[in-house]
């Protein structure tokens, strides 16, 4: 199962990209996915939802999550892009994974608050993950 969810990590840290254009930063379709995107996006919110949901009931989805470096990089772009143009679906959805890893264990906790999830809960309005970084 490791096994698993670590490939799984892998899938998520290259579906989406951050893109820059004109001065703003967007969160878009990796260029790798583009062409199969409509295909697959049901897979992706699937995945990210069920993900969600496994980091508390399976402890060993911990060690992945926090040796990679996908949580630091999916808070830092979900961040530098909730103000622009971006899927809002998207960034939602990002939103909520983020706060259901942020009340899966105490380290992946903190690594969301050191890459500037408080921050990122608050601009985005995001008040589940506010008080998921908040509490305890």
């Amino acid at each position: 199962m490791k096994i698993f969810f670590t490939n799984v990590l892998a899938y998520f840290s290259q579906i989406h990209t951050v893109m820059e254009s004109g001065g703003s930063r967007k969160l878009v379709v990796a260029p790798k996915y583009a062409a199969v995107w409509d295909d697959v996006a049901e897979l992706w919110f699937l995945a990210t939802q069920a993900f969600g949901s496994c980091i508390s009931i399976y402890p060993e989805l911990l060690e992945p999550v926090l040796t990679s470096e996908w949580l630091p990089k999916l808070v830092k772009e979900v961040a530098m892009t909730t103000d622009s143009k971006t899927d809002s679906e998207i960034n939602d959805v990002y939103l909520t994974l983020l706060s259901q890893l942020s009340r899966g264990h105490p380290e992946v906790k903190e690594v969301i608050l050191t890459n500037g999830g408080l921050q990122l809960a608050r601009s985005s309005g995001c008040a589940e993950l506010e008080g998921a970084l908040s509490c305890g």
